[in-house]
């Protein structure tokens, strides 16, 4: 599902004091025209009043929401409920734009996708950083309105009654013939970073893999996010920031190290080319383990696993056998690169290595787990649409 709908917070967010803010009124119109639905939501005052404060400023909303048709102040759930009956929309087709805490609250608990309206002069841990209203009216309408999520995706059945998930967003050799390939060789590979108009690429590859997640509604089929560790086993990978970001929008579920590397491993390419497909599962048995404070935790639960970049899948195969291991009813993978349509697919230790996933394997080969190559789907329509939304990012303004 796309984006039909923005909630917008009106003191600060959309008012100042009876005065619209800067970029407010073509931003809501900007998004009106495409036929998203605008919510105005304040806790104070009858809606009738602040609809009429809003019509003065020059802001034309389609609903205006209050404390009196809620019967609650912000930070409930049951605003978004009453936003959602209202609009006839459903969670994941919302987003919610607001500067409190309240308002923040009020979109995490109800898994909402937050956007902090920094131009308010406030700041906030969690959300992405709109530095102007346009900007929410370009990312909605580029990003989070289309209509494909997954530039490559491995759907199958698996163990117990479960499908195996995988997912990139984006495959650099797919988009070869395109401008965009030399921008993320240079920030997925040479830690550059390039800009996509005036935002940083890093950032627009975040957002896109945010609104594949929402739009899929994975965020209301899992209980926990984690992200991979880099090699080093630090935090310091090229996505690693921004993956936090993402995991960040729905706080209470974020656990940020699942697992943990008890020692560096080789790249992944270092380890295929000295000892192909084996000595690279081998290099990631040996040095992953399952965090022991996640046991308890993650039982029976569905977990999202973020990475920043998947080649053959080896180390989030190994990430979600450990979490399998640890208690996990399922883990779906996601990424927001691919090289290479295969991927390796670990379908259990092998019974006469069985481990502790809290512990190193016993001897730290590949011998230790049965795994196997299958190929994913490449769509080709999402790869154009992400293209073209890189084109069109190239030339906003806010």
């Amino acid at each position: 599902m796309s984006i039909q709908g923005v909630i917008f917070d009106v003191s600060g967010t959309m008012l100042n004091g009876t005065h619209a803010v800067p970029g407010i009124v073509d931003a809501v119109s900007r998004l009106r025209a495409l036929g998203v639905q605008i919510v105005a939501a304040q806790n104070n005052g009858p809606a009738q009043t602040v609809a009429t404060q809003l019509n003065q400023a020059g802001i034309l909303c389609d609903h205006v929401v209050t404390r009196r048709e809620v019967g609650i102040n912000k930070g409930s759930p049951r605003w978004i409920e009453h936003i959602c009956r209202l609009t006839g929309l459903a969670t994941n087709q919302l987003i919610y734009v607001g500067d409190s805490e309240l308002d923040m609250i009020t979109a995490s608990h109800s898994k909402v996708v937050y956007i902090h309206a920094a131009w308010t002069g406030t700041t906030s841990a969690y959300g992405f950083q709109a530095p102007a209203p346009g900007w929410v009216a370009a990312v909605v309408t580029h990003i989070f309105r289309k209509q494909h999520s997954w530039g490559w995706a491995l759907s199958q059945p698996a163990s117990g009654g479960r499908t195996l998930r995988q997912f990139a967003l984006v495959d650099v050799n797919v988009v070869k013939q395109a401008a965009i390939q030399n921008d993320l060789v240079a920030m997925l590979k040479d830690r550059r970073e390039p800009q996509v108009g005036l935002m940083p690429l890093r950032e627009f590859v975040i957002l896109h893999l945010t609104a594949s997640i929402y739009a899929d509604g994975l965020q209301d089929q899992t209980d926990t996010w984690g992200t991979m560790p880099s090699h080093d086993g630090q935090r310091t990978g090229r996505m690693a920031h921004s993956l936090d970001t993402v995991a960040k929008l729905f706080r209470d579920r974020y656990e940020r190290d699942l697992l943990i590397r008890h020692q560096p491993a080789q790249h992944s390419s270092d380890a295929r080319s000295q000892g192909g497909l084996r000595g690279a599962v081998a290099n990631q048995v040996a040095t992953l383990h399952l965090n022991p404070a996640a046991l308890g935790r993650i039982t029976g639960r569905t977990v999202l696993l973020i990475d920043d970049f998947l080649t053959k899948g080896i180390s989030t195969g190994v990430g979600r056998l450990l979490l399998r291991m640890g208690g996990a009813d399922d883990v779906i993978v996601v990424a927001t690169g691919k090289y290479g349509p295969s991927t390796t697919v670990f379908l259990r230790p092998a019974a006469e290595h069985l481990w502790e996933p809290t512990q190193p394997a016993l001897d730290g080969s590949a011998a230790a787990v049965h795994y196997r190559e299958v190929d994913g789907e490449f769509h080709e329509a999402a790869m154009d649409e992400f293209i073209a939304s890189y084109r069109a990012m190239q030339r906003e303004q806010w």
